[in-house]
């Protein structure tokens, strides 16, 4: 059983991934509160340790060279940040071991441009989040990071 704090990771890596391949390849801002709700700061002015969980989610996903960003605002977000190069071609690398949509007869109709469009990891990555499937969310992130 995974710890909460990695579950926590792997959904928070997806969403940013996912939001940035959606302005890319625009630069654009990417606030904690949009990936995770708003989180009220505490008397001193502290953020919640979920809040500062996904904003070093975002951080590592730089300093591992998924995504780039200019700077930080304040504590809440990551500014001018874009997906790599490596990162947006992994994205749309096909990920074969969960695209059973092949092999679901009622897709056999779909245009193969289609179903190589849902064979991608960009595509499952963004279902597994819709869904809320953890599992298959961890694979799908772990499958981003070893590629």
């Amino acid at each position: 059983m995974n710890d909460i704090h990695l579950i926590d990771f792997y959904k928070d890596v997806g969403q940013a991934l996912i939001l940035l391949h959606q302005q890319f390849p625009r630069k654009t801002q990417v606030y904690v509160s949009d990936l995770i709700g708003y989180d009220e700061p505490d008397e001193y002015g502290l953020h919640s340790k979920r809040h500062e969980a996904c904003l070093a989610a975002m951080i590592w996903l730089a300093e591992e060279s998924f995504i780039r960003f200019d700077s930080l605002i304040q504590r809440e977000a990551i500014d001018q940040a874009v997906l790599t190069r490596t990162c947006f071609m992994r994205l749309h690398a096909p990920y074969i071991p969960h695209a059973s949509i092949t092999s679901n007869p009622e897709n056999n109709d779909e245009p193969s441009s289609i179903q190589a469009n849902k064979n991608t990891l960009v595509y499952q990555l963004n279902t597994a989040l819709k869904a809320q499937e953890t599992r298959q969310l961890q694979d799908l992130v772990a499958y981003l990071f070893i590629q």
